[in-house]
């Protein structure tokens, strides 16, 4: 995980360099031709920070859905604990008078 968040850092910033015109190019391309390559690029470079952006909302509700999930099984725990805790209690009280009871007969 921690590779491939490196890598599209990296990506990042590679993609931000901006390359020379190819040799193949006269003169270096012409300056509308270098301007649209460079709006590819720019579409191109949106497009992944969208998607990135995308991948990491999807993250943060998964985190959020794990940590609600994980808040409802604490909150189950707790109510099974009272219970048992509760009845306990109870079951001790019973033995109290049970054994009050046999003392006074």
């Amino acid at each position: 995980m921690a590779s491939e968040s490196a890598q599209r850092f990296a990506g990042m910033l590679l993609s931000r360099v901006r390359a020379p015109p190819p040799a193949s190019w006269p003169d270096g391309g012409s300056e509308s031709l270098r301007k649209k390559c460079f709006e590819e690029e720019d579409k191109e470079e949106e497009e992944e920070e969208e998607e990135e952006e995308e991948e990491e909302e999807e993250e943060e509700e998964e985190e959020e859905e794990e940590e609600e999930e994980e808040e409802e099984e604490e909150k189950e725990y707790i109510h099974t604990y009272n219970i048992k805790f509760n009845f306990n209690l109870e079951l001790k009280k019973c033995v109290v008078m049970a054994n009050e009871h046999s003392l006074s007969n």
